[in-house]
């Protein structure tokens, strides 16, 4: 299991990194721009709405100050495509294993579980580092901006349950798009049609099960006697979710996933003939 994501995190770096590092380049670049001239730019923060917005202003240095535009311009759509083709390249991976390197792969002496679990765990830690790489090209171009920028407090608990839930529904979605690329496996020609189609009906099977499961839960007042108390507590300054609202936040993607990953490694045990 071990050797199988090391070699899965040196295939995905070989893809992500130059990509990750034209963007922290391109965001300290921009920076250093802004830094130079900060006439080009004016950090507009409104803490009533705890927002902030970068604006231009008219200034001597035309050329500077297009060449900071663009590149800004440039560091929001790095950010945006890092993000999209790390998802991309782990999800490829999967289904390249299904075709053209399943050959190789499936002669290891290791279980389905193990492949499935490799490139998830593979691909979690990826998609944790490319937003992470997002964000700090985002505060790189702050620091150059010389803004003070700090989180907004959250309590610890909230803060743990939150970073679960973020994890669980990345899982939940790799497994997922691993399930859908396995119910088109054998397919030939078609297999790339197939998978997308079948990604598409269980997204839409997720959203009706969730639909399902809360209607059912309003039908026994469930939300009726658990929301109405926190309501009441908002109300009166208080803060906070209330701890099943937190607790669905991971254990709905974690089930979800759960499933995804038992059907995904059966079909690949049953058409591959693997442990």
């Amino acid at each position: 299991m071990l050797k199988l994501l090391k070699w899965e995190l040196r295939q995905a770096g070989r893809s992500l990194l130059p990509l990750a590092g034209a963007y922290l380049a391109i965001a300290c670049v921009t920076a250093g721009m802004i830094a130079l001239n900060r006439r080009w730019f004016v950090l507009e923060q409104d803490t009533a709405a705890a927002s902030m917005s970068l604006s231009l202003r008219t200034a001597a240095s035309p050329v500077l100050g297009a060449a900071s535009v663009v590149l800004f311009a440039a560091l929001v759509l790095g950010a945006m495509a890092l993000t999209a083709a790390t998802v991309i390249v782990n999800v490829q991976r999967f289904y390249r294993m299904l075709g053209q390197e399943g050959y190789l792969a499936f002669s290891l002496p290791v279980t389905a579980a193990a492949h499935i679990g490799a490139k998830l765990l593979c691909a979690v830690l990826c998609t944790v580092l490319a937003v992470a790489a997002a964000l700090a090209g985002v505060w790189i171009i702050l620091l150059g901006a010389g803004a003070a920028f700090s989180l907004p407090g959250v309590p610890a608990d909230m803060a743990a349950w939150l970073a679960a839930g973020g994890l669980a529904s990345i899982a939940s979605g790799y497994l997922t798009a691993y399930l859908a690329c396995a119910i088109g496996m054998g397919r030939g020609r078609n297999r790339l049609a197939a998978s997308l189609l079948a990604f598409t009906a269980l997204v839409v099977l997720g959203q009706l099960a969730l639909l399902g499961l809360g209607l059912a839960l309003a039908r026994t007042g469930f939300f009726r006697i658990t929301l109405l108390p926190w309501m009441v507590h908002a109300a009166n300054g208080g803060a906070g979710l209330p701890g099943w609202i937190m607790a669905l936040t991971c254990c709905v993607p974690l089930a979800a996933g759960t499933v995804c990953f038992v059907l995904t490694r059966w079909l690949l045990a049953r058409r591959l003939n693997l442990p």
